[in-house]
């Protein structure tokens, strides 16, 4: 069984910021994530980081994906599987729910195969 403690906490973050998943600035483990911020994380752990800055080169099919610093990280993350949208809504500035992170955690694994 997993028990939570700030020491392994920040044990967990060590090795994100090690990966380059994360940035030592974007350490905050009492904040609320949202949708973008996890699709660009995501793209940092697969090595997508880099063509996920270059968001003028996508094709942006939705309605409301209109903040630059993400929207490349988005879509990447949509193509791959990995965020799904509704009606052409991605909801990126909506916090995720354990469930939603959950889906995405399986399929980052999915497409990191």
């Amino acid at each position: 069984m997993y028990s939570f403690s700030y020491r392994s906490l920040d044990n967990i973050y060590d090795k994100l910021i090690e990966q380059g998943a994360i940035t030592e600035d974007e350490k905050n483990p009492d904040a609320l994530l949202t949708r973008k911020e996890a699709a660009k994380f995501i793209c940092a752990y697969l090595g997508y980081d880099k063509l996920g800055k270059k968001a003028d080169i996508f094709k942006n099919p939705f309605k409301d994906n209109n903040d630059p610093e993400y929207s490349g990280y988005v879509i990447i993350c949509e193509g791959l599987g990995i965020i799904n949208e509704n009606g052409g809504y991605v909801r990126g500035e909506d916090s995720l729910k354990r469930g939603e992170a959950a889906v995405m955690v399986l399929n980052t694994l999915y497409a990191s195969n």
